[in-house]
Order: C-alpha cells, then sequence, then structure tokens
C-alpha cells in the first residue's frame, strides 16, 4: 500500500490531501480522488510507502481515505507544473486552484484520450529564455508577428500568441490563418464548444510541424514542448487578470512557464505596460524592435473644452450637449462624404449614476450597495447594477428622503445614441456594447454591417477596438472625465493606451472631449509622446512608491461586522512587522459587509514566505488580491 499525497483541481484552494492507494503513481500524474460525496482531479506531488510510515499514520486524528485502482493521467508537462507552483506562491493560493484556472475543463475532463506528455519533439537551436518588448501599432504588428513566425518554424520552433479576450483571438486567427500557414495555425478560446476545443487541442499535440497557436490565457498549459517563443498580445490589457479568486494574472504564470521552458517572452503592444518600461530601464527586457518616441498616426488629435461648452448651454438655459459643436460637425461632415466615424463611450446606459436632487443621496443597488447604471429597455427605463447584475424599475423614490427628484448624471452611450439620432437624424447608426453584441459572432455582424453601410456611425466602449479592423475617417471620445475620476493609480495609464488604440484606427481626426483639458497625460496623448509619457508617470510612480517599483497586497474580509471586526485584528496582529494600513470605514455588500487593508512590501522581496504562508491560512471569509487592478 501507498499514501499518495495530492492537491485537489479545485476552486476550493485546498493546499494537500493523503488517499490509501494499493498502487504507486508518478508525481505530476493526474488522479481521481473522492472528496466529499464526488470524485474530483487531483495532482500528485508525492508518494510514499505506507509501512515506512506506519506509526505516523497510527497518530492521525482522521481515517485516511482509500482510492480506487485507476490508470494515472498525463495532462501537464512538468515545466507547467512548476510554473503553475510558482505563480501558486505568488499569488498565495494552492497550486490546484491555479492549475484549475488555466487547463479548459474540457480537457481535463478526458484527459485519458491522450497521453500527451509522453511524445518529444525535437529539440530547438538557440533556444533560450529571455524577455523582450514590441511596442508598434497594431498593423506593424501584424506584420512584425508575420516574420517571427516563419524565423521560428525554421527553426522548428512553433510560438504561443496569447491574447487577452476571445474577441481579440478571432480578430487576430482571422489575420493568419490564410496566409500560407493555415494548416499550422490553431485557435483555441472558450466560447468554442468542448468538442471543438478538444479536437483542437489533440490536433495541435499531434501535428509534427511547428504550429501557431493563437489562445487565451486560458489554455497555456497545453504541452508542446517545441514552443520557443511566447507572445502577449496587447499586452497592457487588465482582462489578462482574473476578476475571482485566485486573481492570477495570465503574464505572470507565462513569465514563468517562458522561463522553465526556456523560450522567449514578447511583450507586445501599441503601448506596453510601465512595468515593462522599468525592466528595460533596468536591463530585465530588451527591445525586439527599437521602439518610436512617438506614437505614428496619420490622424491630428484634438482635444475639445467641453466643461466650457456645457457651462454656456447652461448659462443659455440650452439642451445639454452631450457632444460638443465640433464633434457633432466633425460626424455630420464624414457621414455626409460618406466615411466611417467611431464614438468612444467609457460607460454603458445612459448615465453612469443618479442622486436625488434633493438630499444629494446617490442611487445604489439593493443587494451589493454599488452605484447603479440608468439604463433603457424598450419603451421603460431600469436601474442596473453593473457589479451583481441585478436590475429595477427606474419609476421610484429617493430611499433616503422619498422625493422623486432624482437625477441622472453621466454620459453613458445610450444618452450619446439618442443626443446622435436627434442632432443627425440622417446617419445610420450602429452600437457595439456587451448590451447590443452578447457573443463574438454578433459583434462581428455589427461591425461588418458598419463596414458595409457608406456613412456610417459606430459607437462603442473599450471591446469595441478589436472589431475596428479598419480605419475609420474620424473617431470622437466621449465622457473620458468619467475615467478620469476614477481613485486609481493607474488609471491614466489606461486612458493613454485606449486613446493610443483609438488614434491608430483614425485617419484623419480624433476629437478627446474633456473637462481637464489641462491634463498632462491628455497632453503626451495629444503629441503621441510615447516615451516621455512613460519616463514621467514612472519618475511620480517611484516617488509615491507605487507599482512598478513596490508590490501591493490587498486584504479584503467579508461578513457581519462582529466578523470582519475579529478577523481584521488578527490579520493586522499577524502581520504587523509588514506594516499593514486598515482602510477606515465599512463597505456594505448585499446582507453583509466588507473591510480592506493594504500591504506594501519591495519587489525584489516578493514572494515572501512567511507573509505568504500567513496569506495562505486564513479563513475562507478572507480574500488575498496580490497586485490589485484598483486599491480602493
Amino acid at each position: 500500500m501507498f499514501i499518495v499525497h495530492v492537491t485537489p483541481i479545485a476552486k476550493g484552494g485546498l493546499e494537500q490531501l493523503s488517499y490509501f492507494s494499493p498502487q504507486d503513481f508518478t508525481v505530476g500524474s493526474v488522479i481521481h480522488v473522492p472528496l466529499r460525496k464526488k470524485e474530483i482531479p487531483a495532482l500528485v506531488h508525492k508518494v510514499e510507502d505506507a509501512r515506512a510510515i506506519k506509526a505516523l499514520l497510527k497518530t492521525n486524528l482522521y481515517e485516511t481515505r482509500k482510492i480506487r485502482k485507476q490508470k494515472e493521467l498525463h495532462v501537464f508537462s512538468s515545466e507547467f507544473v512548476r510554473a503553475a507552483h510558482a505563480t501558486a506562491e505568488y499569488y498565495a493560493t494552492s497550486i490546484g486552484i491555479v492549475i484549475q484556472s488555466y487547463v479548459p475543463s474540457a480537457i481535463l475532463k478526458d484527459a485519458e484520450e491522450s497521453n500527451p506528455t509522453k511524445r518529444k519533439l525535437r529539440s530547438i537551436e538557440g533556444k533560450g529564455f529571455e524577455k523582450l518588448s514590441l511596442q508598434l501599432s497594431r498593423k506593424d504588428r501584424i506584420e512584425k508577428y508575420k516574420t517571427i513566425i516563419r524565423s521560428n518554424f525554421a527553426r522548428g520552433g512553433s510560438l504561443f500568441l496569447c491574447v487577452p479576450t476571445v474577441r481579440e483571438a478571432r480578430v487576430l486567427y482571422e489575420e493568419y490563418h490564410k496566409k500560407g500557414i493555415e494548416k499550422y495555425t490553431f485557435l483555441l478560446e472558450s466560447s468554442q464548444s468542448p468538442k471543438k476545443q478538444k479536437e483542437t487541442w489533440n490536433a495541435i499535440l499531434d501535428e509534427t510541424h511547428p504550429v501557431l497557436i493563437i489562445a487565451t490565457p486560458v489554455f497555456a498549459s497545453i504541452p508542446r514542448d517545441d514552443i520557443s517563443m511566447f507572445i502577449l498580445e496587447n499586452e497592457m490589457s487588465s482582462a489578462y487578470k482574473q476578476q475571482a479568486r485566485p486573481r492570477a494574472d495570465a503574464r505572470i504564470l507565462l513569465e514563468y512557464l517562458a522561463q522553465e521552458m526556456r523560450s522567449a517572452l514578447v511583450y507586445a503592444g501599441t503601448t506596453v505596460s510601465l512595468k515593462v518600461h522599468k525592466e528595460m530601464e533596468s536591463g530585465f527586457v530588451r527591445e525586439l524592435e527599437e521602439h518610436t518616441l512617438k506614437l505614428r498616426t496619420s490622424s491630428k488629435t484634438h482635444i475639445i473644452d467641453a466643461k466650457t461648452a456645457r457651462t454656456l448651454a447652461k448659462e443659455r438655459k440650452k439642451e445639454f450637449p452631450v457632444l460638443t459643436n465640433e464633434s457633432i460637425e466633425a460626424l455630420k461632415e464624414c457621414s455626409s462624404n460618406n466615411e466611417h466615424s467611431f464614438v468612444f463611450a467609457a460607460r454603458r446606459g445612459i448615465a453612469s449614476h443618479t442622486v436625488c436632487n434633493d438630499c444629494n443621496t446617490t442611487v445604489t443597488c439593493m443587494h451589493c450597495k454599488s452605484p447603479v447604471v440608468l439604463h433603457k429597455r424598450g419603451e421603460s427605463r431600469e436601474l442596473l447594477c453593473h457589479r451583481c447584475g441585478t436590475s429595477r424599475d427606474a419609476h421610484e423614490t429617493c430611499m433616503q428622503c422619498n422625493s422623486w427628484d432624482l437625477v441622472p448624471l453621466g454620459i453613458g452611450i445610450e444618452r450619446i445614441e439618442e443626443y446622435i439620432r436627434l442632432h443627425i437624424p440622417e446617419a445610420p447608426l450602429l452600437v457595439l456594447t456587451s448590451d447590443t453584441a452578447t457573443t463574438p459572432a454578433k459583434a462581428k455582424k455589427i461591425t461588418d454591417s458598419f463596414y458595409a453601410t457608406e456613412g456610417a456611425i459606430l459607437i462603442g466602449t473599450e471591446m469595441t477596438l478589436p472589431y475596428i479592423t479598419k480605419a475609420v475617417s474620424c473617431s470622437v471620445m466621449s465622457s473620458i472625465d468619467s475615467l478620469l475620476c476614477i481613485p486609481d493609480f493607474r488609471i491614466e495609464e489606461r486612458i493613454f493606451a485606449i486613446i493610443a488604440a483609438v488614434k491608430e484606427r483614425s485617419r484623419k481626426h480624433v476629437y478627446i472631449e474633456t473637462s481637464s483639458v489641462d491634463n498632462q497625460m491628455l497632453k503626451y496623448a495629444q503629441t503621441g509622446s510615447l516615451s516621455e509619457y512613460a519616463q514621467d508617470e514612472l519618475t511620480l510612480r517611484k516617488k509615491m512608491h507605487y507599482p512598478p517599483y513596490t508590490h501591493l497586497i490587498k486584504m479584503t474580509f467579508n461578513g457581519t461586522r462582529a466578523l470582519v471586526i475579529e478577523n481584521m485584528q488578527k490579520f493586522v496582529e499577524l502581520t504587523q512587522e509588514y506594516n499593514p494600513r486598515e482602510f477606515a470605514g465599512f463597505i456594505p455588500r448585499g446582507p453583509h459587509l466588507e473591510l480592506h487593508a493594504l500591504i506594501r512590501t519591495k519587489t525584489s522581496s516578493w514572494p515572501d514566505v512567511k507573509l505568504t504562508s500567513i496569506l495562505k491560512a486564513l479563513p475562507s471569509s478572507g480574500s488575498v488580491d496580490v497586485d490589485p487592478e484598483r486599491m480602493l
């Protein structure tokens, strides 16, 4: 008999379980073990002879369960397991939950159909780990990738081109699957059926020729040992980081994986993150191609003072100008000349929030207490929570003072649509958001219709940008201020990237409407000064001890007031040497409350073994977020 120590590949985050087994298993293989009333997959990480630890087993306070005889599965490469372990340490979680996050359930479920890690491909000459940066316009990147693909194929190396979202994966796949390498180009993304995922996965593993894999992060575990380069396309995207536990970031996992496989890792995008810029300064990242100091676009950028236009309209008691006259006239001219134009909106809905005009109370979700967004649904209006998805009829009084005087504030995409239809009624108008396009196929249908219609105007949020594959004549960026007011030290970096993406998709003009015309970041974006913006922002971040010069670890406790206070006090006591900063005030979350704390560490000292062990041992009511997208 043997004692098999495993880590469940499941969301529970259990670190280790032990079982009796009549057979020996290979470390790193996957087996199925009983847990509660069902069987789940688990990773074997240690096997001991039961006779050798007989005395120790007698001291157990609980009965060790048995597992059935079974065929062990070789689903992962040893390099991926080591990378997943390093990622788990980085995010203070279990290796099981990390693996579960980056292995499709369809592949894990039917792993017995193949034994992929037993097949070895020929070694790649000159293969070695290094980190590279590629900051080019989208058009230039696509051309550069062709050269990279040919070069790696010639050396016998495959490429893993990782994209943050399904829509970006599909758009990029269209660029390459008919370029003479369609036989060796494969697409893997989560909206595919389980059957399609398994067929593509097995086809990739069966192909002896080098391949190009275009995939979302969940497929990073595919065991092709000839991958000589990983490319992180649109490296700036926040979609690489998970919003739910374990809140891991695929960029970190792929860095560890590339290191284990001795492959190159390329950070690519129209703009790359400040973290990459900082690593280039330190010599840890090399430019794959010399970065341009300025963004190369043919469009001219105009910053429009929206505050003056709206103040003037208020004084003259005229209609609130959702878009300024300059923007409306530019859109009219494009439409009359049968040219295409794009209007960027930061928010969905009619208004981003609603307040009581009598007591200034913000209308919030009854479930999670987040501000609700006013939406139009047919002839009626509803208040929708973008956090938890609950909705209710908009015809209500103030919860605080019972007043009917509720005022919608902010500019949402539905409000922009109504305004354009009113002022440019002759222009064909299409809207692309997650509300109007619930699948990539529907989104493509909308953009295909847009390009097929002369003089059409497309209104969309950030999700629209990957679908704008052909440049429009002019673009208008509305409601930028609703992003600038977000209390997040990374928000200007994100806005700069969005503006850069809009500029490279516009041939003639880009109009940015804002009340903050003196904002230095907007001035850099207007001139396309990529390097100057990065240098100034890094100087500020270093002075303020913000990432990428430090790591932030956010701790959140949820529950009743008494439980949250008790857990937070214990956490502060345990981590006293790390100087945790407790956030003032509770945040309502449905029937419970949330309380946050923040720890700042040096980049050179993370992961900290002592601190990660404390974080792993915290109760389930607490959640850890390493390198959070937002501090608040």
